[in-house]
């Protein structure tokens, strides 16, 4: 009930006085009798049939004046819930295409670890081919190594005949000095006792001659014995050569070999990590479409909570005009219930004082948790804030 009703309850009756310019026409019998300045004085008529019109006319006043401002309490309700029906459907509209826009990165990231994950196989095969080459240059490898180790053998073998056969030269050599010593002193023998041994000189000279023949025989093989010996000590070393580059080619292919694999190796660690982030994005972007605790969401009809618990009064200095309707205030609600931000719609127009004080009393609202899925999220809502 308004204040102008409650001021008309509180009125004296017996204090109105009803002044009126109309006549009253009334039948003779209810006309009443003049009365004489002699006469005894007649109790004055009752006034309750007035009274009770006078009731009426202010009762239905007040139920006129009550039921139009209750009338634009509704009409500006029924704006304010018209506005939040269409910043809904925005926010809605604005979740589809995020959501279509997450569901198209899912879709391209999981093509992505499609392809990356077939890389990776192909990478596997070229490693398993590489793995099997790699093994077979290893088996020739070792075999080489045999190979290179009997041709040292041999090489060895060789080097010890060439050095029996420089023995043997020297040998020979000392055995040709010492008859060279031996003939000289048969020389001067013969010399001393030319004509003492004059019989036995054909016999000495046949001797020196078969004694000179040994020794140019045994000459002559003792350098074709170490012409052979330097033959097969070349032969030996173009042999230990060409083994020593075979190693050493063979050990540059094993150590191309161990390169391409590390490369290999390399590139699928390379792929195993962008296979791992793309998984990581991937469950970002499940993430990012998952409800979570502490999540915002755009207000919906599966948005549950948000009733009010604590309502701030305004403070009493300031004053709320009579013709000012209800402000509409739009509000951020944590999964608390507290209010994070506050702002008052911008078609309405409101004064300074009083916004600022409708704002800081919208944040001291207490509401009850938001929820979406059975978990406590953060959502926009908006209310009305009234005089006290």
């Amino acid at each position: 009930m308004s204040e102008s009703s409650k001021e008309s309850q509180s009125f004296d009756f017996d204090e109105i006085e009803l002044k009126t310019d109309t006549p009253i026409h009334r039948t003779k019998a209810e006309a009443p009798e003049p009365v004489d300045e002699g006469d005894t004085a007649r109790p004055a008529p009752s006034r309750l049939p007035l009274i009770l019109v006078t009731l009426l006319f202010l009762a239905a006043g007040a139920g006129a004046f009550y039921l139009f401002r209750e009338n634009a309490r509704l009409q500006a309700l029924l704006v304010d819930s018209e506005r939040l029906g269409a910043d809904t459907r925005d926010s809605l509209t604005m979740s589809n295409q995020s959501l279509e826009q997450a569901e198209k990165q899912v879709s391209a990231l999981t093509e992505q670890l499609n392809g990356a994950q077939q890389k990776l196989s192909e990478m596997e095969a070229l490693t398993k081919n590489l793995n099997a080459d790699s093994k077979s240059r290893l088996e020739d490898l070792r075999q080489r190594e045999k190979a290179l180790a009997e041709v040292k053998k041999t090489r060895d073998d060789l080097q010890k005949k060439l050095k029996q056969a420089q023995s043997k030269v020297a040998g020979l050599t000392g055995e040709r000095e010492t008859l060279q010593t031996q003939l000289d002193e048969v020389k001067r023998e013969f010399s001393a006792q030319q004509k003492a041994w004059q019989g036995e000189r054909d016999d000495l000279t046949r001797q020196y001659a078969a004694n000179i023949a040994n020794l140019e025989k045994a000459q002559e093989q003792a350098r074709s014995e170490r012409a052979e010996a330097q033959r097969d000590l070349k032969e030996a070393q173009a042999l230990l050569k060409e083994e020593s580059q075979a190693g050493r080619q063979i050990i540059a292919e094993n150590s191309q070999l161990k390169s391409r694999l590390e490369t290999a190796n390399q590139d699928m660690a390379g792929l195993r990590k962008e296979r791992d982030q793309i998984a990581e994005r991937l469950e970002k972007a499940k993430g990012q479409m998952a409800v979570y605790t502490g999540k915002l969401v755009p207000f919906s009809e599966n948005t549950g909570g948000l009733q009010l618990l604590f309502r701030e009064p305004l403070p009493e200095d300031v004053k709320f005009p009579r013709r000012q309707s209800p402000i509409l205030v739009r509000a951020l609600i944590s999964d608390t219930g507290a209010v994070e931000k506050a702002f008052i719609d911008r078609d309405q127009v409101v004064e300074g004082p009083l916004a600022q004080a409708v704002i800081r009393a919208a944040y001291r609202y207490k509401f009850s948790p938001p929820t979406l899925e059975g978990k406590k999220v953060k959502t926009w809502h908006a209310f009305l804030v009234g005089p006290n």
